[in-house]
């Protein structure tokens, strides 16, 4: 999914472009902002079922929002999992895709949850940092 592709990409970026991790954190935050800012009037995470389905729409890249959002959203998800699961499973995880049938399936391989339960579990993250940096 574009999620992966993007946002995982942007999530490696951005830990490893700066030398301080505050910056890191900071440069995301300001993606997360501006990006829900371009697409605001597309759709807007009010709530934990909006993350979601934001994840969702972020897996294909129509509508043009939905390839704008993939990269900032995703990157928060993938934070997420190495912050959960370690760097070496965000790894495998990228592995996993050159070998699976689909994403799906190496979610559960290497995460050992189906892809609707990483969904619902991620989607807590994306939702409370969403939130907080709309509030700038």
């Amino acid at each position: 999914p574009l999620h992966f592709r993007e946002g995982g990409a942007n999530t490696i970026a951005y830990l490893t472009a700066f030398r301080n991790i505050g910056w890191s954190s900071d440069a995301l935050d300001w993606l997360v902002w501006q990006r829900a800012e371009n697409t605001r009037t597309w759709k807007f995470v009010g709530s934990l079922a909006d993350a979601r389905s934001l994840i969702v729409a972020t897996e294909s890249r129509i509508p043009d929002d939905a390839f704008e959002q993939s990269y900032a959203i995703g990157a928060l998800m993938y934070e997420w999992v190495i912050g959960s699961y370690g760097l070496e499973t965000f790894i495998k995880l990228l592995g996993s895709l050159s070998t699976s049938s689909s994403f799906a399936e190496s979610v559960n391989s290497v995460l050992g949850m189906n892809k609707n339960a990483f969904y619902d579990k991620v989607s807590v993250y994306v939702y409370d940092n969403s939130i907080r940096v709309s509030k700038w």
